[in-house]
């Protein structure tokens, strides 16, 4: 079976996954966008792994740290869909209060009042979003895919006021319900909860500084070795070594890995 744009045709939860994480992250849709990722993400693995091998000649750890490498790629994209993600949990009640009165304004009509809502929105990548759910659901022919349309809206952002949004506006598209209450009783279950996430959120700043710390530590212990034992003698030892050599990348890989923990936990949803 062949891998196609449509998100049906992936019966995979990992395909759809790496779908779903395409879709909501790159402007452009291609047919062959997952294809094309996986086998950019495996390059990386086996180039990695063969370098990684060469040098500390290990076959185990050249594979395993090549399967960590491998990950960049996704975690790059993922790490994008969390900074829509957090600019969505930002605006999202203003986002939902524009859109209330939009709908209510419009008559109860909620293509023309999403229509209204994203000129209204300054973030340009925020407006992208909006537009997006607008075109997909203006080309959508079936509930199927008013469905698909919907969730890549509530994938995008991330939420569970999102989830709730998206079945809101599912509910007025299929059949013709006015939502305006609901829509109303959201924007102040949004507004009273607000409040207790902001508090949440700053517990979480003591492992993202602990997470940055990474890089001035490694640099200064370089350092520190370089300056100790000399120039031409540290590099001998550093480089030259086959357990320092490891230490070394395993410290590297390391770093990496905890830079981009610290983004995600410094950029947390803005959910229940």
């Amino acid at each position: 079976m062949t891998l196609i744009s449509n998100q049906n045709e992936y019966k995979s939860p990992l395909m759809r996954h790496l779908y779903l994480l395409i879709r909501t992250t790159k402007e452009e849709r291609n047919d062959w966008d997952v294809p094309i990722f996986m086998f950019f993400s495996g390059l990386v693995g086996v180039i990695s792994s063969l370098f990684i091998g060469f040098i500390i000649n290990d076959l185990v750890i050249s594979i395993v740290l090549g399967a960590l490498l491998a990950l960049i790629p996704y975690l790059f994209l993922r790490l994008k869909l969390s900074n829509i993600r957090y600019l969505m949990g930002q605006e999202f009640l203003s986002i939902v209060q524009k859109l209330t009165q939009n709908y209510n304004s419009a008559n109860f009509d909620m293509y023309y009042a999403l229509t209204e809502t994203q000129k209204e929105i300054q973030n340009h990548q925020l407006r992208k979003v909006i537009i997006k759910l607008v075109s997909d659901l203006q080309v959508s022919r079936n509930e199927s895919e008013l469905r698909d349309s919907i969730q890549i809206f509530t994938y995008t952002a991330g939420s569970n006021w999102s989830k709730r949004l998206g079945s809101i506006i599912l509910k007025s598209y299929l059949h013709g319900e006015n939502v305006i209450n609901a829509l109303m009783t959201l924007t102040k279950q949004i507004e009273d909860t607000e409040e207790m996430l902001e508090e949440a959120k700053s517990e979480t700043l003591d492992v993202v500084y602990n997470g940055y710390f990474t890089i001035p530590a490694f640099i200064g212990f370089l350092l520190l070795g370089y300056y100790s034992s000399g120039a031409q003698d540290w590099f001998q030892l550093q480089f030259r070594n086959s357990v320092t050599l490891f230490l070394f990348i395993l410290s590297s890989v390391g770093v990496i890995f905890s830079i981009i923990i610290s983004v995600f936990l410094k950029q947390p949803k803005n959910d229940l």
